[in-house]
Parts: structure tokens; sequence; C-alpha cells
């Protein structure tokens, strides 16, 4: 559903992959961090921000973002923390 057409279901979908305690989740939530719709990239980033999980901040703002600098930050920390 992180692939849907409907922003709104993106969202509902990011935001199930938040609640969740599995961390088979995250690469889908970095993919989501460059989203075209900022309610799915707030739920992505609150599903990366859980307790559990310690991520660093994407830096730059949402034009940077777009173009993959913030996502790909994220996931060079997640390939170390799978190690």
């Amino acid at each position: 559903m992180l692939k849907a057409k409907e922003a709104e279901l993106r969202r509902a979908a990011a935001l199930a992959c938040a609640m969740k305690d599995d961390k088979g989740h995250v690469p889908d939530l970095i993919d989501a961090l460059t989203d075209a719709d900022d309610a799915v990239v707030r739920a992505a980033k609150a599903g990366l921000k859980r307790p559990h999980r310690q991520r660093p901040r994407p830096r730059g703002r949402r034009d940077r973002r777009a173009e993959g600098r913030g996502r790909s930050r994220v996931k060079d920390w997640y390939a170390k923390e799978k190690k």
C-alpha cells in the first residue's frame, strides 16, 4: 500500500508500518521519505523516529529531500545498523 495511487492510502500504510515493532519496514519507510505528499513523508518520519529505532535526521529542506540526499543518508545508516 505504500505504492498506492492515493496519498491517503500511502500515508495510512506508512503509519501502520510505524506502529509495528518490526524493523523490516524500515527500508519501505526510508523510500517513503521522498514521497510527493508531505503527509506521507511526515508519517514515514514518525515511523523512523520510534524510540527503539535510533535514526539520524535527514539533512536539508524538502527540495533536497526530493533529490534523495536525506534518503541516502538514512539508507547508509540503516545498512550499518543491519550488520
